[in-house]
């Protein structure tokens, strides 16, 4: 792949090894690479929804799929909550750095 996913990969194995992680993620049928990249798409899309929102960015960047914001835009509503969270944790994470 023209990428590297060494990183993506690497995370997904740790998940893998947490016994509760792997569990829900059985349940739900979901792989723990698919799961990462879900989360990381999901979060790039509302990043990027909010700054445009807020007039900061005029549109997406270029190779930002535009399915992801139809998808955003569609279940924003019970989407908040997760986006709430993760804003959470990233100013928590920032007290740190």
């Amino acid at each position: 792949t023209p990428r590297d996913t060494r990183g993506i990969d690497a995370t997904a194995k740790e998940l893998e090894r947490l016994p509760e992680v792997a569990a829900v993620l059985k349940a739900n049928g979901i792989s723990a690479r698919d799961y990462m990249l879900t989360t990381m798409s999901l979060f790039s899309t509302t990043v990027t929804f909010d700054l445009i929102a807020k007039g900061r960015l005029r549109e997406a960047p270029p190779g930002m799929p535009t399915h992801n914001f139809e998808f955003l835009k569609a279940n924003h509503k019970e989407l908040e909550p997760l986006v709430a969270e993760w804003k959470k944790n990233r100013e928590e994470i920032a007290k740190y750095q």
